[in-house]
């Protein structure tokens, strides 16, 4: 009996502390390329992805934005090169882009990020951005950091958020505010995403209110006080071996002027190859 009563408390432990290892894996693979390294052999990846914003009354043209990009993983990190063209505002533009996600330690990992730009309004002149990530027990995970975007002048914004694994799951809540810009601005977001028996395979939903410094139309937070809700869902799955494809749609209504409202629909799709 006793002998029983240990194998079960044993057996107890295992589990625990590979769903502890399992949600630290996932929590590095939602920051893009970042830990993967440590699950396969495959360290370099090419990808492409199109994504497009239709809107009922602001703007009378469609915003288009292509990417393209090449990461590369390695034991202590993964970074990532990007080159975006846009069509909006009836102009063109190109953008380069850099994200690295450095592992700090074992429960602390980071983001890194930069670009630059000549197109000025479809881009900004430049942004730069950092996070912290610190995982702690039970499954949590706390993170904080800023985000600049320069265009006449700079937009400083603090972020911070707060997430918790449950088995293959993660629920992030997390918060953009204003910090030194000439828009006063805050943005609050809830994400739930499912992960599949491969972390790089998952679905989720986000649910927000403002514009987020990370999004593709970050070239909004000029506007003072904009009030934005939306909805967005997305799926990232392999396709064929080695190829994986990532498909999202979202729907917001923005106060783009004082007491004027309009919606906006965005998709978006994409392919990389890893190798």
């Amino acid at each position: 009996m006793m002998q029983k009563k240990k194998k079960k408390q044993l057996a107890k432990r295992l589990k625990k502390f590979a769903l502890k290892k399992k949600a630290f894996t996932i929590a590095l693979s939602t920051c893009s390329l970042a830990g993967m390294a440590q699950q396969d052999t495959l360290l370099n990846s090419i990808g492409i992805s199109y994504e497009q914003t239709h809107f009922s009354k602001q703007f009378a043209d469609d915003w288009r934005i292509t990417s393209i990009e090449y990461g590369r993983k390695t034991t202590a990190a993964a970074f990532i090169g990007k080159l975006n063209y846009a069509q909006r505002f009836g102009q063109e533009g190109v953008q380069f882009e850099a994200q690295a996600y450095p592992k700090i330690s074992r429960r602390v990992y980071a983001y890194i990020g930069a670009s630059y730009s000549n197109n000025k309004p479809v881009f900004a002149n430049y942004t730069t951005g950092a996070t912290l990530y610190v995982g702690i027990n039970n499954g949590w995970e706390i993170e904080g950091g800023y985000r600049q975007l320069n265009f006449d002048e700079s937009i400083w914004v603090g972020t911070g958020g707060v997430s918790k694994y449950v088995r293959n799951w993660l629920f992030n809540l997390h918060s953009f505010i204003s910090i030194d810009a000439p828009a006063d601005n805050q943005s609050y977001f809830f994400t739930a995403k499912r992960f599949f028996s491969d972390p790089k395979e998952m679905i989720w939903v986000q649910a927000g209110n403002g514009v987020s410094p990370d999004e593709r139309r970050n070239v909004q937070l000029t506007t003072a006080n904009l009030t934005s809700r939306r909805l967005n869902a997305g799926a990232k799955f392999f396709i064929w071996k080695n190829m994986l494809a990532q498909l999202t749609a979202g729907y917001s209504r923005d106060e783009y002027k004082e007491k004027t409202y309009g919606n906006q629909w965005n998709g978006s799709a994409g392919l990389s190859v890893q190798f």
